[in-house]
């Protein structure tokens, strides 16, 4: 396992050369999510799992709601197969699983 730096033009990670993908507390972060997630499409592996754990927020407040993100990735070409809350005690958090339609 090793960091990749990509963008959203390139991801820069080989054709279905990826298992799973975690994305931790910076989906929020992400200018331009759906047109990354498609991107990442093309990396994955058949089966591949996306993870996110990111917390409620506006988007402005280092959060974002999870039915923000279920929109974007299924716009994104995801269907979520898994939603938990077990991340931290104060319920602030979640872990959406998602994998390719």
């Amino acid at each position: 396992m090793r960091p990749v730096l990509g963008s959203v033009a390139d991801t820069k990670l080989p054709k279905n050369s990826v298992d799973a993908v975690l994305i931790l507390k910076t989906y929020h972060e992400f200018a331009q999510p759906i047109l990354l997630m498609e991107r990442l499409t093309e990396s994955l592996r058949p089966g591949a799992k996306i993870g996110i754990i990111d917390r409620n927020g506006n988007g402005t407040d280092h959060g974002i709601m999870p039915d923000v993100v279920e929109r974007e990735m299924a716009q994104a070409g995801y269907k979520r197969t898994g939603k938990f809350d077990f991340t931290k005690d104060d319920g602030q958090d979640y872990f959406l699983i998602f994998e390719v339609k």
